[in-house]
């Protein structure tokens, strides 16, 4: 009997071939891909290097990005917080009593609230966020469909320059600038895959229009994206034609907010009021100048590669161009 027992004790124990005896199954796969994560490290290096450098750079003098625009950003949530959407303004003094329609209370209420809980440095990490993952959201954008590792260094270097003269500082559209990147990328990768995941497309909209006044730009692209849907020929018509429809409507979602259709006479002298070429620096003709040099420079060079590799590009991202 004890040599019985000392038999089984010492008998080896079949072990299925590549499994590993006191280790999880998942290790081999977590290994391979802590290795595929450093390998994909090692081919993007410059461009790893280039988005720590504007990390750096954005968050080297916080402080400046602290303007006007930020108190009264502050000032609009707590508006919103203590009375509710505001419909007349009470915070200015030649305004006061107007009919004041506060689209972009959304993106107030997200500051201020960051502020109310943490403070200054609270609404500055909200913004250092939105900036950071909308330039790493760019960047693998570019990579994913077809760029180069050179000339998306190339190109992001640029746009640096562009994004730092004057879109650091804090500020509600800072907000958008992820969810433009995201719906761009989305939209572009529809029109070279079609799939139904393009309708995520419309709650960015929604979202958008209740934060910044850019979600025109943002329903603009949509409904193109469904106009050069209804223009392609690589699926039957009764296929494209459902998704095409809804994508075209896309800037009936301007509406979706508390104030509904209050917001079509916000829009309509938002974009076509001549008093804001004036008055507001943003809205002011582009003129040639150190600080628009950057931006010359990236509309000239993506006119030229859009013209030169124009059969790599789709209908929609010519038109989005």
């Amino acid at each position: 009997m004890a040599e019985q027992l000392d038999a089984v004790v010492s008998a080896p124990v079949p072990v299925a071939p590549g499994t590993a005896i006191g280790f999880p199954r998942g290790g081999a796969s977590v290994r391979a891909r802590a290795v595929a994560v450093a390998d994909l490290l090692g081919r993007e290096a410059f461009l790893v290097v280039l988005f720590a450098i504007y990390v750096v750079g954005l968050t080297w003098n916080l402080p400046s990005h602290i303007a006007s625009d930020t108190w009264m950003t502050f000032a609009y949530g707590s508006e919103v917080v203590h009375h509710g959407l505001p419909h007349h303004d009470v915070l200015t003094v030649w305004a006061h009593g107007r009919t004041w329609i506060d689209q972009q209370w959304l993106g107030q209420l997200v500051f201020y609230g960051a502020y109310a809980l943490a403070g200054i440095r609270g609404a500055i990490a909200v913004q250092t966020v939105c900036l950071t993952a909308a330039m790493a959201l760019a960047i693998v954008a570019a990579r994913r469909h077809g760029g180069s590792t050179r000339s998306v260094t190339w190109i992001t270097l640029g746009s640096f320059l562009v994004v730092a003269w004057g879109s650091w500082t804090l500020r509600v559209q800072s907000l958008v600038f992820p969810l433009f990147v995201a719906l761009l990328w989305l939209l572009a990768e529809d029109s070279r895959r079609p799939s139904r995941r393009v309708l995520l497309a419309l709650p960015i909209v929604v979202l958008w229009a209740n934060l910044h006044g850019t979600a025109f730009l943002a329903s603009a692209l949509v409904a193109l994206r469904g106009l050069s849907m209804l223009l392609e020929r690589d699926r039957p018509l009764r296929d494209r034609l459902p998704v095409a429809a809804v994508l075209t409507a896309a800037p009936a979602l301007l509406l979706a907010s508390p104030y509904g259709f209050s917001l079509v006479g916000y829009y309509h002298k938002l974009l076509l009021n001549p008093a804001f070429s004036k008055y507001v620096t943003e809205w002011a003709p582009t003129k040639l100048g150190i600080a628009t040099a950057p931006f010359y420079l990236l509309a000239l060079l993506a006119a030229w590669l859009a013209g030169r590799y124009r059969s790599r590009l789709t209908l929609f991202e010519q038109s989005a161009l």
